[in-house]
C-alpha cells in the first residue's frame, strides 16, 4: 500500500492530562452527528518506533481511499493531538500507473471534477471538525497557562 501524506496538523496542550479514550469517543460522535456518507471509523495501534516498539493508539477516519489518523495523547505532563490526512493507493495501482498508456486510460478517470469535490468536502469538513473539538480541549479541561514572565517577577 503506498501511503502519500497530504497534511499534517498538531496541538499541544502544556500541563493537560486527558483521556485518550475519550478525546476519541467525543470525536467520532461529533463527526457521526454530521451524517456524512461512507465513512468509516477504526482504532489502530501503530507502533511508535518500529515492530518491536510501544504501541500508540489511533482513530483512523475514512472514506474511500483517504483516511485521517488521529492520535491523541499524554505527553510527560502535557497532551497533543495530531491529525494526518492522507491518500493510500495499493501498490498494485502504483506499478499499473507507472506505464504512460494504463495512466492515460485509466488514472485520469478517477480524478474526475465529483471525485476531487467529495474528496475535498471529506478532507476540509473532517478537519474542520476535528479543529473544533481540538479546541475545546483546553477550556473543558482547564490546563494550567504559565503566568507571563513580568508577571512571574511580581510575584
Amino acid at each position: 500500500m503506498a501511503t502519500i501524506a497530504l497534511n499534517h496538523t498538531y496541538r499541544h496542550f502544556a500541563d493537560l492530562q486527558l483521556s485518550t479514550k475519550e478525546f476519541y469517543d467525543r470525536l467520532e460522535q461529533t463527526i457521526k452527528s454530521y451524517q456524512y456518507p461512507d465513512i468509516n471509523f477504526y482504532r489502530r495501534d501503530i507502533s511508535t518506533y518500529g515492530f518491536f516498539s510501544v504501541k500508540r493508539e489511533y482513530l483512523l477516519i475514512e472514506r474511500n481511499q483517504y483516511l485521517f489518523y488521529v492520535c491523541a495523547a499524554p505527553y510527560g505532563r502535557s497532551f497533543f493531538i495530531s491529525w494526518w490526512f492522507q491518500y493510500e493507493r495499493s501498490s498494485f495501482l502504483d506499478w499499473v500507473y507507472q506505464s504512460p498508456l494504463m495512466s492515460a486510460l485509466f488514472e485520469d478517470k478517477a480524478t474526475t471534477m465529483f471525485s476531487k469535490d467529495t474528496q475535498l468536502m471529506f478532507q476540509n469538513a473532517i478537519n474542520s471538525i476535528i479543529t473544533e473539538v481540538t479546541a475545546t480541549v483546553q477550556a473543558t479541561h482547564g490546563a494550567r497557562m504559565a503566568a507571563p514572565l513580568a508577571q512571574q517577577q511580581l510575584s
